[in-house]
């Protein structure tokens, strides 16, 4: 009886739980490999393809495929996915992705940052849990959880606080949409929606439910006061100024002015 007892507690295991064994220790191999790669200085990588192409562990240089990493350091050119902690190319082309933050120099295709995207030039989308900033142009879509700016801004804007940059001086301009509470740029074409909107050249439509204030004005204006010096549009508004009408400088609800347009 003891006999049989001893043989159904130590019954032998099934081959295929040393297969499933065997799978977990490669698993944990390939982790252990990966984890010493991606935490190894500059410029150390696991390259599973061919040269620099496939799936690329670490901090390659240069990558063609999927590249993993958790903080980028003197890379040149990503061309495909890209995902790491600290996303820092000179040139990304096609997916990037920074769960902390995202400073790719040129980025042409995608580009997010988890709190901060920063770049010098921007063709495509680019999204930011907090700022999106960028030194020179964007062309695209930028879409952010407090503010974006650029130099020059070409496509559309949305985030919380709107277009601006709370350190620096106006945005130079911004061709397209922008959704947000604020825009302050000197020389704006397209639409603006939000509650202020402080630009010194709008050829387009201001909406602040605020208050719209320019220099010059080629279009409208509508909010609940408006202020130019210069207009050749109309303004909608329970107080409207335009300095340079004639007799009608100050009015409620509406003002308008289409003899001399405001020059560009």
């Amino acid at each position: 009886m003891f006999q049989n007892a001893k043989r159904r507690i130590f019954k032998p295991l099934p081959a295929s739980h040393d297969h499933i064994t065997s799978k977990m220790r490669l698993i944990l191999f390939y982790i252990f490999i990966l984890i010493q790669t991606l935490i190894i200085g500059q410029n150390k990588n696991l390259n599973l393809g061919y040269k620099d192409s496939g799936l690329i562990l670490g901090n390659s240089k240069c990558s063609n495929g999927l590249r993993l990493n958790i903080w980028d350091k003197n890379v040149d050119t990503i061309n495909g996915f890209n995902i790491s902690a600290f996303s820092a190319t000179r040139k990304s082309n096609g997916l990037s992705f920074g769960f902390i933050a995202n400073t790719d120099s040129i980025n042409n295709g995608i580009k997010i940052g988890g709190f901060v995207s920063t770049a010098e030039k921007v063709s495509g989308i680019s999204v930011s849990g907090l700022i999106n900033g960028i030194d020179g142009k964007i062309n695209g879509l930028a879409v952010s959880g407090l503010y974006s700016y650029a130099d020059t801004m070409n496509g559309i804007f949305i985030s919380f606080f709107g277009s601006l940059n709370f350190t620096r001086d106006p945005i130079n301009i911004i061709n397209g949409i922008s959704v947000g509470m604020f825009v302050h740029a000197e020389k704006f074409n397209g639409l603006s929606i939000g509650f202020m909107n402080s630009v010194d050249t709008l050829n387009g439509i201001n909406f602040g439910f605020v208050h719209n204030q320019s220099k010059k004005v080629n279009g409208i204006q509508i909010g609940m006061s408006n202020e130019t010096d210069n207009l050749h549009g109309v303004q909608f508004g329970l107080w409207n100024i335009a300095r340079n009408n004639r007799f009608l400088r100050q009015t409620p609800f509406i003002n308008f002015n289409f003899r001399k347009k405001a020059s560009r």
